[in-house]
């Protein structure tokens, strides 16, 4: 199905990640996938690591020239075709009034910056080429806010305006730009957060991710900067 195809999964280590990696893989796309803890990856991925079309690369998604490197390297297989931005961050328990700087910009670093840097040095690519697709991953709280959440929120907020942007600047370009607003995503770390709670009603990662390869699919070229509610059973 994407035979020849490049992609770069950001986040590739987390449970949602894994799942984008894995479904990229099993239809013939070269996953380019973005890490940044080595131990992790190579414990993740033990059982691919004689997978051809699996390549890791280690950086940090919040320094621009980390960010290049990636699709310097991607560039000579071709260029970056989609582009998944799954890494992220979460952090509850203080009001706006009782955040520390450094707390509130460790989201927009993680959530914002890395997907504005990823995004910019992906379209690099996908513009010359006239095609592209990328995918970034919000939440539904960034329409719900709650108390002690507000760095995550606005966070998240913002990645939906960046979406919003960047769907309006490539649209003569043969490129799309979505962003899904998933609920709880039934990972394992998220699990282990949450014991105890119904499992059934979060979502399944690998739902979500069979849903991102449809949105990077031929068939969905007609959706642009759409904001998709992801909510599970909630």
């Amino acid at each position: 199905m994407f035979n020849g195809k490049n992609v770069v999964v950001t986040g590739s280590t987390g449970g949602l990640g894994f799942e984008v990696v894995k479904h990229f893989i099993s239809v013939g796309a070269r996953v380019f996938a973005v890490y940044r803890d080595e131990k992790k990856f190579k414990r993740v991925y033990k059982e691919f690591q004689k997978v051809e079309n699996l390549i890791g690369v280690k950086a940090d998604l919040t320094v621009e020239r980390e960010v290049e490197r990636i699709f310097k390297l991607v560039r000579k297989s071709g260029g970056v075709d989609f582009l998944i931005n799954c890494v992220g961050g979460y952090r509850e328990g203080k009001m706006i009034f009782e955040l520390e700087e450094d707390e509130f910009d460790e989201m927009l670093d993680m959530n914002l910056r890395s997907a504005f840097l990823c995004s910019k040095w992906a379209l690099r690519d996908m513009i010359p080429k006239r095609s592209g697709r990328i995918v970034n991953i919000s939440a539904l709280l960034a329409l719900r806010p709650s108390p002690g959440r507000g760095a995550y929120v606005i966070s998240k907020s913002a990645l939906i305006a960046l979406t919003e942007v960047i769907a309006e600047e490539v649209k003569d370009f043969d490129i799309t730009c979505n962003v899904i607003l998933p609920s709880i995503i039934a990972t394992q770390e998220n699990k282990e957060a949450m014991p105890g709670a119904d499992y059934t009603r979060w979502v399944d990662p690998s739902d979500l991710a069979k849903f991102i390869g449809y949105l990077c699919s031929e068939e969905a070229r007609g959706i642009n900067g759409a904001v998709i509610k992801f909510p599970g059973k909630f």
